[in-house]
């Protein structure tokens, strides 16, 4: 099944949270990854307007899996996989196929 992601990030591209990987020393961007079943399902997510507070950070289109690992920096790449894995299993035991999931960092 190819997945789609998404990411809302809570303050900029450059804000950090978490631990710093032990071998690398990165660390996670701060924000929220989103897994979808379909690529239409992620750009409405982006596309949506976000009613919180001001600073409230920005939604923005993965267009890879790759690219959201590095966003994950201080995950190892078995936890990130394993994450990935479980949001796919859960993809594939929702009928619609509208479920999508958070994973906050």
């Amino acid at each position: 099944m190819k997945l789609f992601y998404g990411f809302h990030y809570r303050g900029g591209r450059n804000t950090t949270t978490g631990d710093p990987h032990p071998t690398t020393g990165r660390m996670s961007i701060a924000g929220n990854l989103k897994v979808f079943a379909t690529g239409e399902a992620r750009d409405e997510w982006v596309d949506a307007e976000i009613f919180h507070v001001p600073d409230s950070g920005f939604r923005e289109a993965v267009t890879t899996k790759q690219q959201a690992k590095e966003l994950w920096a201080g995950l190892s790449i078995s936890e990130f996989n394993e994450y990935i894995r479980q949001e796919a299993i859960l993809l594939e035991d929702d009928a619609d196929f509208d479920h999508h999931t958070w994973l906050s960092y």
